[in-house]
């Protein structure tokens, strides 16, 4: 091949990965294993948003669930879930404005299990002392699962 073909061809890749919409290289990097946005209203999103609240919220608190801001999702032998909620906590009487990002795995069965997650105070403008973190290598699936309407379901070993 001459050096002027040579040339062509590398200025047609180069238009050509330039021109991709962000959209599509989203789809491309969905299909090879990649995160992807998800839909903050898709019924599996809100039920897995619900199962992390209810699994990571203190005993001491008695938070609901106010909307999911961003989530992102990644296929694996199963379904990676990475969500941001806003949550408010009604145990004191008065409302305190939190935000929860989960890191989470669904597997085939809908079993959940939570790998990590974050609390933060929202109306205070700054970091509460109150920070959870937990990361495993090695996640235990938790002995329920949620449905797409979000009820807990008992797991059928």
């Amino acid at each position: 091949m001459s050096k002027c073909g040579v040339m062509h061809a590398v200025i047609c890749f180069a238009v050509l990965a330039i021109a991709l919409p962000a959209a599509a290289q989203e789809d491309i990097a969905a299909l090879e294993g990649g995160w992807s946005k998800a839909d903050i209203a898709d019924p599996n999103v809100v039920a897995a948003a619900k199962f992390a609240l209810d699994e990571t919220q203190p005993r001491n608190m008695k938070a609901t669930l106010d909307d999911v801001v961003e989530a992102r999702q990644q296929l694996v032998s199963g379904m990676n879930y990475w969500i941001r909620m806003h949550v408010t906590d009604r145990a004191s009487g008065k409302p305190v404005e939190w935000e929860l990002d989960v890191l989470m795995y669904q597997d085939w069965d809908n079993i959940y299990s939570m790998t990590s997650w974050s609390w933060k105070r929202n109306n205070q403008g700054g970091m509460n002392p109150f920070r959870v973190a937990i990361t495993k290598n090695e996640t235990k699936p938790t002995p329920r699962h949620l449905g797409v309407q979000g009820e807990a379901m008992a797991r059928a070993d």
